[in-house]
């Protein structure tokens, strides 16, 4: 049994099938309930398409969202931060001025009888375009558990109001930390 040990861990997209405005999808996922393992869903709106293979976010008259589930972590495992890579011209598209609202990212954690509960979040702070139209972090630090009777999952906001772009803001990426205190029975 190992004690004490740090690993790292990135957690791929779940490239769901393209997606335009206002179309819902659900996220499935199992959760071990006693002996046996029972679908639970979380859903969300999508104004985001894939692109080089990343989310670009094609319709900003509403504040798109994408939800990642974060089922394939270590169970006994602990998240202590997560970070999700964005570029406010990773689409091609260059913006005027700073959106109104600016992207966000949010840990969540669904105990799938209903109830969320955000354990942490970051929005974007970039203080002008020069800053926001290149790759950059959003960072939650956590100190989040994984036991595998809750879903754990991310979700993220694009840009909306004046000054928001189509086709411009890009999630290039989400990379997760886990600290494991212990492997084996």
């Amino acid at each position: 049994m190992l004690r004490g040990v740090r690993s790292t861990g990135d957690e791929n997209l779940p490239l769901l099938a393209q997606a335009g405005s206002n179309d819902p999808r659900t996220y499935v996922y199992q959760q071990h309930v006693g002996n046996a393992y029972q679908d639970k869903r979380v859903s969300g709106l999508l104004e985001f398409d894939v692109l080089n293979g990343y989310w670009i976010q094609t319709d900003t008259s509403a504040r798109g969202r994408i939800v990642i589930a974060l089922n394939n972590l270590p169970s006994r495992c602990k998240v202590t931060e997560v970070t999700a890579t964005i570029d406010g011209n990773g689409g091609g598209a260059s913006h005027s001025d700073l959106p109104s609202l600016l992207p966000l990212v949010q840990l969540v954690v669904h105990d799938g009888a209903g109830t969320a509960t955000i354990v942490g979040s970051d929005t974007d702070d970039s203080a002008d375009l020069s800053e926001y139209e290149v790759p950059h972090p959003l960072v939650i630090p956590a100190n989040q558990g994984v036991d595998g009777s809750k879903l754990l999952y991310l979700n993220f906001e694009g840009e909306s109001g004046s000054n928001s772009l189509d086709d411009a803001l890009a999630l290039l990426g989400v990379k997760v930390d886990v600290e494991v205190d212990r492997i084996g029975p």
